[in-house]
């Protein structure tokens, strides 16, 4: 599933039923200027979301980068969303910017 998306809190992937996920691909807004900080959580349900692990980008690239989760089962993926640390303007820290998700 990819999908271009821009937003503050947290976003919700869905799958018509459960999927063995092994990585998640994101590409981000000035992902090759600053670095994004953000939790992934997964359900088998789509209800209850467990933690599954923390995410920090490497910051030099602005293109797809592919982010190891393991191996999980899921219908169901969360980003919570914890900030970046833009060098510049400190009023940018407190959100994500992703232009394109793929799990």
């Amino acid at each position: 599933m990819s999908r271009p998306l821009h937003f503050l809190s947290s976003a919700k992937l869905c799958f018509d039923k459960p999927h063995q996920l092994h990585t998640l691909k994101v590409a981000q807004n000035k992902g090759d200027q600053r670095q994004y900080f953000f939790t992934v959580e997964y359900s088998e349900d789509g209800t209850v979301f467990n933690r599954l692990t923390e995410i920090i980008t490497p910051g030099n690239n602005d293109l797809l980068v592919e982010l190891p989760l393991g191996s999980v089962s899921a219908q169901s993926i969360r980003l919570v969303c914890n900030g970046n640390n833009d060098p510049d303007d400190k009023r940018l820290r407190e959100w994500n910017n992703f232009r394109i998700i793929e799990a």
